[in-house]
């Protein structure tokens, strides 16, 4: 199995590449810095080329801003760089995780075994889900890989938040590089990656291998940077949400069917 460790990272951003390459040099797991790209730097007729803005507006009611179209392809050229690569699958990281022990396990699970994963038109997240109360798993289905078993998330990826530590094989990466753009949504807007893409299934770990700093940390200080920090997105649902919700997450668990 052909694995390759993507470090998404701002080139100038040293205090932050020092930690994560002590961390991961620590325990022996080689990877490589993708150096992502600054949204503001982007031409013009470049980003014709990539953004939709037109379509983002209507998916997600307003448009990006430069810094989070400038993470998103980040994200995007890391996919295809994989699957030019010929890798069998890519692991994703951005440079301000904390990674648990357990994480050099995963990897050496990874290179020793032949995971089902390889084959299948799946994501695979080992990261911590924010919303991880609303995430709703399957009883019978998931996926083994050494001594971790990740559980099949079911209608539930809108719920999912964060791009920083996640799995992805190679027909999943195919699926990216052919469906991604023009960007519409954000780099970690799962659902509708996974609507737009035809990825078939989202894998989560129940205990996550990869960490991060709180949402609210992560508006000022992460990779898009702050103009995130101006986009207040409302996480509380109403009353009839809520038992709406819960309906939903009852027949899902009944049914064990990926219905969004």
């Amino acid at each position: 199995m052909k694995l390759k460790i993507y470090v998404l990272s701002l080139i100038e951003a040293t205090e932050r590449r020092n930690k994560i390459n002590k961390i991961l040099t620590k325990m022996n797991i080689d990877f490589v810095f993708y150096d992502g790209v600054k949204g503001k730097e982007i031409s013009p007729h470049d980003i014709d080329d990539i953004y939709d803005e037109k379509s983002c507006r209507k998916l997600i009611n307003r448009g990006l801003s430069s810094g989070e179209i400038g993470a998103t392809y980040s994200h995007y050229k890391i996919y295809k760089d994989a699957w030019e690569s010929n890798v069998d699958f890519a692991l994703i990281l951005e440079d301000d995780v904390f990674l648990v022990p357990a994480f050099k396990e995963l990897i050496n699970s990874l290179g020793t075994e032949k995971p089902p994963m390889k084959e299948d038109d799946s994501i695979y997240f080992i990261q911590q889900h924010c919303l991880n109360n609303r995430v709703i798993g399957s009883i019978w289905d998931g996926v083994e890989i050494g001594s971790f078993k990740f559980t099949k998330m079911l209608g539930s990826s809108q719920y999912f938040v964060g791009a920083y530590g996640y799995l992805v094989p190679r027909n999943s990466l195919k699926k990216l590089v052919h469906n991604y753009l023009p960007i519409n949504c954000v780099c970690d807007h799962w659902y509708h990656i996974k609507k737009r893409s035809g990825i078939k299934n989202f894998y989560y770990l129940k205990t996550p291998l990869v960490y991060t700093n709180d949402e609210s940390v992560r508006l000022v200080d992460s990779f898009v940077q702050k103009e995130r920090a101006l986009i207040h997105i409302s996480k509380e649902l109403t009353v009839l949400q809520e038992f709406k919700y819960s309906l939903k997450k009852y027949a899902l668990l009944l049914t064990n069917l990926d219905i969004e």
